[in-house]
């Protein structure tokens, strides 16, 4: 039992820090995508110094965010669900 809650209270600090993190992208998504429909890669490209790719995914999942196909040559862009361009 006792080498359980060793192993748990290891595990919980990084849980915490992952938590924080998912946070954190799911704010920048928020913001980021508050004025309507924002290209794709330029958001990505802005979370990458701060945001791990998987934690992005994560966010942008966790918030439904819509992803668009401008056209057939136009890149894809993502926007809020029931937000502005949608």
């Amino acid at each position: 039992m006792r080498r359980y809650r060793a192993r748990r209270r290891k595990l919980s600090v990084p849980a915490r820090e992952g938590r924080a993190a998912l946070a954190a992208a799911t704010e920048f998504l928020k913001s980021r995508l508050a004025n309507g429909p924002a290209s794709a890669s330029e958001v990505q490209e802005q979370a990458r110094a701060m945001i791990s790719p998987i934690t992005l995914r994560r966010a942008k999942q966790g918030l439904g965010v819509v992803a668009d196909k401008a056209g057939f040559a136009g890149g894809w862009t993502w926007r809020l669900p029931g937000g502005k361009g949608g």
